[in-house]
């Protein structure tokens, strides 16, 4: 055990230290076989920080097994391995207590514990400059600020690397941080997960940077599922994702913001995944021919995609097993706003008042897939762009006021619209529209006022000709515009 002197048992040390005549054998003096009897004081703590011991290792070193290590305001210029033991390191508060790794290596090292309640930072690595955690067990991260740290290859915040328990991340700021390696896999400048699960709660990933994938997240091919809760990813950086790299997944309150990736995806990609609840505003892609975001085999609900720019597609919906449901996408900046492929489908959209076409609906496509209940206006551009091969059903929506040709079909295309309202584009259509239910009248929206489409109510007035005329009797158009 601790007790402010150099006890090693060695040189004549005296280390029975609550003197009942048992001494612990040589240099094993606050170590596992401590001579203490007294568990709740220095075999399992806590022991506190710095009044019993001058820094977070050295009470590490003191305790004789797992336990518990207090930390009290101050800045501790150190980095700190847990090895294997079960061990929480509790300071008072993110914002007086700060572990400033020096660029000696992670800040802290651990398979399982729990850190609380510090600001780390200035740990440098090769994976995990502000964390690195291998092989975890029921790790626990809770109120934590992890500011300014890098690493070489992957994780510049924290890397969890082959964990084999749950790592739980609750109320952490991942801020700034970054990975220099240009090699591939040099990933995930705020936090890397490979072959580990991890479940997260109000998560910050904000201002981090990477050479490679994913700027403020990026979980690896070999990841296993992650569950996250209220996760924001903005203003990260990276060549490719720039806010987000993730898979296998449960999304509840996801916020990506403000991202930039110089090739591809500047906001991200989410694949084999369920979403519920997604905002993606102003991120950028600088690539001319990639996309911002990429929903891959995804179910999503409620997203929202808005004042995002760059690449010559935004929202991309991809594969068979991809589902979106209430999308609004809204005042973007792109060739084509909302792209369809592999039979991904679409239902309950608002696409409106972009900078380029509405809805592209790709070159090709699974059997009987849909596209319904869409409400496509005031874009600059095509309304709804069928592609070659294209077999996807379009049904039960408003294409009206678009600068272009409402629906747009490529020659080799027999797909055919179905209870469509088609009004004031730049032309109806190029193709014979052969819908015995097509109506050409004026919508009727509700409120086109303001500058930008995300204070508009493009929802029909009563006495629409788009009022209750659907082919499931419900209005034409977006459901929940």
């Amino acid at each position: 055990p601790y007790n402010g002197l150099d006890d090693d048992c060695i040189g004549g040390d005296s280390c029975d230290l609550d003197g009942d005549g048992v001494s612990a054998a040589a240099g094993e003096c606050g170590g596992t076989d401590c001579d203490d009897s007294d568990p709740t004081r220095f075999s399992t703590g806590p022991i506190e920080v710095p009044t019993q011991a001058p820094t977070i290792q050295a009470a590490v070193d003191a305790l004789c097994e797992d336990g518990r290590v207090d930390v009290l305001a101050g800045t501790y210029p150190e980095t700190v391995d847990l090895g294997e033991r079960d061990i929480d390191v509790v300071g008072v508060g993110s914002d007086v207590v700060t572990v400033n790794g020096v660029a000696q290596g992670p800040v802290f090292t651990m398979t399982r514990g729990r850190l609380e309640g510090m600001t780390l930072t200035q740990g440098s690595a090769v994976d995990g400059g502000g964390v690195r955690i291998v092989g975890g067990v029921g790790v626990e991260l809770v109120d934590l600020v992890v500011y300014d740290n890098t690493a070489t290859h992957a994780g510049g915040g924290i890397a969890i690397l082959d964990a084999g328990g749950t790592t739980t991340i609750d109320n952490v700021r991942i801020d700034n941080n970054t990975t220099t390696g240009t090699t591939t896999g040099s990933d995930g400048g705020g936090l890397y997960i490979d072959n580990s699960r991890v479940v997260a709660t109000d998560l910050v990933l904000h201002g981090n940077s990477t050479r490679g994938e994913g700027g403020g997240l990026h979980m690896a091919p070999t990841a296993l599922p992650f569950i996250g809760t209220r996760i924001t990813a903005s203003a990260n950086e990276a060549l490719e994702r720039g806010g987000v790299s993730l898979r296998d997944a449960t999304l509840t309150d996801l916020v990506v913001t403000g991202n930039t990736a110089t090739s591809a995806l500047g906001a991200g990609v989410i694949r084999d995944s369920e979403v519920f609840g997604l905002m993606a505003s102003d991120n950028e892609t600088t690539g001319s021919f990639q996309s911002t975001l990429q929903l891959i085999d995804t179910d999503a609900r409620d997203i929202t995609y808005t004042r995002n720019t760059g690449g010559q597609r935004g929202l991309v919906l991809e594969g068979n097993d991809t589902v979106a449901t209430h999308v609004t996408a809204v005042d973007n900046l792109h060739d084509r706003t909302v792209a369809l492929v592999r039979g991904a489908e679409l239902t309950d959209a608002v696409i409106a008042n972009n900078n380029g076409l509405g809805i592209d609906m790709g070159t090709g496509g699974g059997t009987d897939q849909l596209v319904s209940h869409v409400t496509v206006a005031y874009n600059n551009g095509h309304g709804v762009l069928i592609g070659a091969q294209s077999n996807l059903a379009l049904i039960d929506s408003i294409i009206a006021y678009n600068d272009g040709t409402g629906i747009a079909r490529n020659p080799t295309s027999t797909a055919q619209p179905s209870y469509v309202l088609l009004w004031g584009n730049g032309t109806a259509a190029n193709f014979a529209v052969s819908d015995p239910q097509r109506i050409d009248a004026n919508p009727q929206f509700t409120d086109t006022s303001g500058a930008m489409a995300s204070s508009w109510d493009l929802s029909v007035q009563s006495g629409s000709p788009a009022e209750g005329s659907a082919s499931d009797g419900l209005d034409r158009g977006a459901l929940t515009p």
